[in-house]
């Protein structure tokens, strides 16, 4: 037989080892008038065993002839939830306690602390007798009654009684025991309450100030969070409790607590008693951590605190806190006040949680040490489900001197439920970090039976900590995927009705107002490989797809051009991925690692790139003072040019290559050169050449030119995965930096697919170049300011009117040798192979919400400039890698005029609703037999279009469904214009 007093411990055994069928089991010591909980267990010879139920008895009381002791008080006039707490005690204990009012049976309680909650709006006003009747075990009974006034209106303020603890309590500040402050609020007639703070010695130790509620239309595609008073749900606080750690009473002696609280209006009432404190004359150090937490509705993060008080009398040393959060879904703790370990658990429930570990040396008896640092917001692929935990547990571990082998070990386990804060902080985000931790650090798969674990210090850890401090920076959240997740799903999530982007920023599926940064190669985050491009190019070559390509990711319209500004951080191991994201934390925190007045500029062994890196050294005078070109055709071998390199790398913030290029190399430098020492500056580096932003093949690592210079702390790489263009490479190298190039303003990211939108991809080169070309680092890097990343209002013209007029400039001449180069300003140039190169003008127009382009017509274009003895060359396609290059090929003399249409226009919906129109214009007509050109400068376009306040909104449909399974898809159809 097992049985015990307290519930659910049954600490006590008796036996009776024969094996008869009735047993009799005697049980010794009892205590008198208590109540016993038991069961019964029984064996058989064979060894199998049965187990009753548990059952409860109450032995006798002992002889009794005292009657126990009673107090209560009442306030003189009551009104509102009234508490009534009688103190009563018995030499052998209390049977019950009774209520009487006005000699009628109110309530009776069996147990302690036998309290009474009284509603005075049950009872008419006037003077009441309130009465408490109190037995022991053997029927002694006392009494004791009181009268008192109920006044439901009495009072125009609220009224506060503190219940507990009572007047001249005393109270061990050295135990690491909660203390209940409990008082009773009321409130003033029809208004709320708005706050109740508790004071001790009239200092304000802890402030209650109604809830936060946070609220989500993923209709609308808002996120806010509103501070309420309490009545908001329907309710008043009647009984407030604050768990006060003795702690906050630091001295020995009289001390007061106080308790306020106020109405909506300002009007407050208050209410005080006296404890004394005291210290026992024990020695050892007592140390309790706290906690606290707090975010601005309009942040993407969640600022914590964590106190440790030593309340005992004596110095703790060997200190260790150690704080465990969840990750998946959870929080990335970051940017922490004092340097931190942070270790990767993956539990044996296959999820990630993050352990801190803060040490300290030692801390004085009655000192405070605290600790501060960030949580970023971890998302799922499943959002709805997820339930974002702070701190699952907090335990602080320490030594002290004298200490004969006991180790002080003190935890809490906070685990509290932040989710509708968390959605309230991502929809304020238009910066998404995207990542694969099961992929990045190799985790197990569950084993036969289930479980998971593994654990991950050192770099990986602190890969986890930066990550979250450059999402910090950026304004920025994480999403975190498992393992065999796919491109297609992962495209899902951030388009414009994914489940990540529904729970971002309204924004932030506008063309160019959301940033995505991958972390990881493609074999922790899945590219894409673009196929059925069959590029032909000069000599035979082909081009038939592009691997490694990001481009599908920006490309949440489907249109093959970027919308989502979008980088990736790449590296062969968890060291090197590390290495980049902390340079760019650098950058972040101080934008002159990547500005100033040096930049390095190189061209390779074709006059085309030299002729281009000439204009760009024209371009970039203005806003670099010192330039350094180097032209392959000025060294005699490549020693020699990879030595010219490495002595001008040093402080040069840009750095930018228009030349052949291979997965390892420029004509200047490769990856088994000498590394290059950048100073103080962590440049950017273009790299407009063929695969030198290729970092894998066949699903292995490569050690590719970006990622030798990210090991010398480069900080963002732009280059291609695939061959590209030479002519395109020498046009994006004027181009992009006369037109695009704004540090500050924009970021780079911002230029690159700024420039991919306004190329005319019915180009199958210009297709290649936009999907070939990868950023590599930061996307938002080179921004000035991140307060741009707050939301922004709708984009797109008001008024399209129905006709546009544009005015092209002059264009500009240049002889290269035998042949003219015209371009026009901000203009390009035609891709059609064979064929004379001649200027294209691109006009690109947004267009508002509702506005649908249904045609552009060409009416009118005058202002024509005609020239003689002008001989263009010849558009000959080749890629940029080191190769025997083709012979020149020869126009066939005609009399006709090319090229053979004048304009062609698309208009492009993009994910928020709104438009783009683009018109590409061929102002310039070329003869090749008479070799003259005759160039338009004026042109007005006649446009047809219509507008609809119908949009499609919310579409939902599952990322994934099993084959012949039914897949359901929902959306909303709402008409923002009249009724038709």
């Amino acid at each position: 037989m097992l049985y015990g007093i307290d519930s659910g411990a049954l600490d006590n055994r008796e036996y009776d080892s024969n094996f008869v069928s009735n047993h009799t089991v005697i049980l010794n010591n009892l205590l008198p008038g208590t109540l016993y909980e038991f069961k019964v267990e029984s064996k058989d010879r064979a060894g199998n065993s049965v187990q009753s139920r548990v059952k409860f008895f109450r032995t006798l009381p002992e002889e009794d002839k005292n009657k126990p002791s009673l107090y209560i008080t009442l306030p003189p006039k009551l009104k509102g939830n009234v508490k009534l707490a009688p103190l009563v005690s018995d030499d052998k204990g209390v049977s019950r306690v009774s209520l009487f009012i006005d000699d009628k049976l109110f309530m009776t309680d069996y147990t302690f602390p036998y309290e009474f909650i009284i509603n005075t709006k049950g009872f008419d006003d006037g003077l009441h007798r309130f009465e408490i009747r109190a037995w022991d075990f053997s029927g002694n009974v006392v009494f004791q009654g009181l009268e008192s006034f109920i006044e439901n209106t009495l009072f125009d303020h609220p009224t506060v009684r503190i219940i507990s603890p009572s007047e001249n309590e005393r109270i061990d500040i050295s135990t690491d025991e909660e203390v209940d402050i409990i008082a009773e609020i009321d409130h003033t007639g029809d208004l709320d309450i708005d706050r109740i703070e508790v004071l001790i010695d009239d200092n304000v130790v802890y402030t209650e100030q109604g809830r936060t509620l946070c609220s989500s239309s993923f209709e609308e595609g808002l996120s806010h969070c509103v501070y309420f008073p309490w009545s908001c749900n329907g309710s008043l606080p009647t009984n407030f409790v604050y768990q006060l750690r003795a702690n906050l009473i630091v001295t020995g002696g009289e001390h007061k607590i106080k308790v306020i609280a106020y109405d909506t209006e300002g009007y407050y009432g208050s209410d005080e008693i006296n404890v004394v404190s005291y210290v026992p004359e024990w020695v050892r150090p007592v140390l309790i951590p706290v906690y606290r937490y707090e975010f601005n509705p309009q942040g993407t993060y969640i600022h914590a605190e964590v106190s440790v008080y030593n309340a005992g009398n004596w110095p703790a040393k060997d200190i260790y806190l150690i704080i465990d959060q969840p990750m998946s879904p959870g929080f990335i703790i970051t940017n922490s006040s004092e340097r931190m370990q942070s270790t990767l658990i993956f539990g044996t429930d296959c999820t990630f949680h993050q352990q801190v570990v803060v040490t300290k040396d030692n801390l004085d008896t009655r000192a405070t040490w605290r600790l501060s640092f960030d949580l970023i917001p971890i998302m799922t692929e499943n959002p709805s489900s997820d339930s974002y935990i702070f701190i699952n547990n907090l335990t602080v571990r320490y030594n002290w001197e004298g200490n004969e082998g006991t180790t002080g070990d003190y935890t809490i386990h906070p685990r509290e439920d932040l989710t509708n804060i968390v959605q309230c902080l991502t929809g304020n985000s238009r910066y998404l970090i995207i990542t694969n931790f099961e992929d990045m650090f190799d985790a197990p798969s569950s084993s036969s039976d289930g479980f998971c674990y593994a654990t991950y210090t050192g770099e990986e850890g602190e890969l986890v900590t930066n990550i979250g401090e450059l999402a910090l920076l950026r304004r920025g959240v994480v999403g975190n995927v498992r393992r065999g997740t796919t491109n297609t799903t992962i495209k899902n999530l951030i388009s414009p009705s994914g489940e990540w982007a529904r729970r971002l920023s309204q924004s932030f599926t506008s063309p160019l107002q959301g940033y995505v940064l991958i972390v990881g190669e493609s074999n922790i985050v899945p590219s894409w490989t673009i196929t059925g491009l069959n590029v032909q190019w000069a000599g035979g070559a082909t081009t038939p797809q592009v691997d490694l390509s990001d481009l599908k990711y920006a490309d949440i319209s489907d249109d093959d051009l970027p919308d989502l500004v979008v980088g990736r951080i790449i590296g062969d191991n968890i060291e090197d991925l590390n290495r980049l994201i902390m340079t760019d934390i650098e950058v972040a925190k101080n934008m002159n690692r990547i500005t100033g007045t040096k930049a390095l500029i190189l061209a390779g062994s074709e006059d085309t790139m030299k002729n281009a890196v000439d204009d760009l050294q024209s371009d970039l005078s203005s806003m670099y003072a010192d330039i350094v070109k180097l032209n392959y055709s000025d060294y005699d071998n490549k020693s020699d040019r990879i030595d010219a390199f490495l002595d001008n790398t040093r402080d040069r913030s840009l750095i930018v290559y228009d030349g052949h290029g291979s997965v390892s190399s420029w004509q200047f430098y490769n990856t088994v050169s000498p590394d290059p020492d950048f100073g103080n500056k962590n440049p950017v580096i273009f790299s407009f050449a063929c695969t030198t932003g290729r970092y894998r093949e066949s699903n292995q690592n490569l050690f590719s030119l970006g990622e030798k210079f990210f090991n010398s702390n480069a900080s963002l790489f732009i280059g291609s995965t695939e061959s590209s263009a030479v002519s395109l490479n020498n046009e994006a190298t004027i181009n992009f930096f006369e037109n695009y190039f704004d540090l500050g303003n924009l970021s780079v990211g911002e230029m690159l697919t700024n420039y991919k939108r306004d190329m005319d991809i019915k180009s199958k080169y210009r297709k290649l170049w936009v999907l070939e070309y990868n950023l590599y680092g930061d996307p938002l890097l080179g921004k000035s300011s991140p307060a741009t990343l707050m939301v922004i209002g709708e984009s797109g013209d008001e008024d399209l009117g129905e006709e546009i007029e544009i005015d092209l400039p002059n264009y500009n001449k240049t002889k290269k040798g035998e042949f003219d180069y015209i371009d026009i300003p901000k203009g390009s140039v035609s891709t059609a192979t064979d064929k004379p190169r001649v200027p294209i003008f691109i006009y690109k127009k947004d267009i508002k919400k509702g506005v649908i382009v249904q045609n552009v017509y060409l009416k009118e274009r005058n202002k024509v400039i005609e020239e003689s003895g002008v001989n263009l060359p010849v558009v000959e396609m080749r890629p940029a890698q080191y190769s025997t290059l083709s012979n020149k090929i020869e126009l066939n003399s005609s009399n006709s005029w090319y090229p053979e249409e004048d304009f062609r226009w698309t208009f492009t919906k993009n994910p928020d609703g709104t438009g783009t129109l683009k018109i590409v214009i061929f102002p310039l007509f070329y003869n090749q037999s008479e070799k003259k050109i005759r160039y338009y400068k004026y042109y007005k376009f006649s446009i047809e279009w219509i507008e609809s306040g119908i949009t499609v909104e919310d579409l939902k449909v599952k990322n994934r469904v099993n084959l012949n399974e039914e897949a359901l898809i929902s959306f909303k159809v709402k008409n923002s214009g009249e009724e038709k």
